[in-house]
């Protein structure tokens, strides 16, 4: 847990030096309007799901995050499903039934993880655009690292008590707090296997 900010300032050094936050905020939105025939095949890319989920870290304000984690939280079981019923690859969903909660849960306590990471260690993070998260955030990384030492056992304790104890996607949308567009998770869950956007 002490490593990820120090991991992540990396990112924001790379992408802040050579400017393209602008670029990489772009290429988020482009996966998350991503048509539904396509969002199968991206389950199996290396810039798939979970690599948007952690740039969003580094592109993303809390505002924006707080805005735009239900997408993602659909994008995350979508991959969950697709590498369940297919690991070798597929293009189309050949079963859209909901499985049992394990099938979801490493891709949802990843994500869990990243809203942890927002929640906890970068909640202080003083922005006051949406367009200036990356540099605040590596500012704030660079200025704070016994308060990192501290929130990431207060992360990792988080972690393991609130997240990997969820034995249900009802209890998983529970811990990540209000999302607009959860209110009913069992249907949430069968619509974004039907691949309704």
């Amino acid at each position: 847990m002490h490593l990820i900010p120090y991991l992540l300032h990396m990112v924001l050094y790379v992408i802040n030096t050579t400017r393209c936050v602008a670029r990489e905020e772009k290429n988020l939105s482009n996966f998350l309007e991503m048509s539904p025939e396509r969002q199968v095949e991206n389950c199996f890319e290396s810039e798939g799901p979970c690599y948007w989920a952690t740039m969003a870290l580094a592109v993303w304000s809390h505002n924006r995050w707080q805005y735009g984690r239900a997408s993602l939280v659909r994008r995350m079981l979508i991959l969950a499903h697709a590498r369940h019923l297919s690991p070798q690859g597929c293009s189309t969903l050949p079963d859209m039934v909901p499985r049992e909660f394990a099938v979801y849960r490493p891709y949802l306590c990843f994500l869990g993880m990243v809203d942890g990471l927002y929640n906890i260690m970068f909640k202080k993070v003083a922005c006051s655009t949406d367009d200036g998260w990356s540099v605040a955030l590596a500012d704030y990384i660079r200025h704070n690292d016994q308060l990192h030492l501290e929130l990431g056992d207060k992360l990792l304790r988080t972690f393991e008590e609130q997240v990997l104890t969820c034995q249900s996607f009802r209890e998983f949308c529970d811990y990540m707090g209000p999302m607009w567009e959860i209110d009913n998770p069992d249907a949430f869950l069968h619509e974004a296997l039907q691949l309704r956007v």
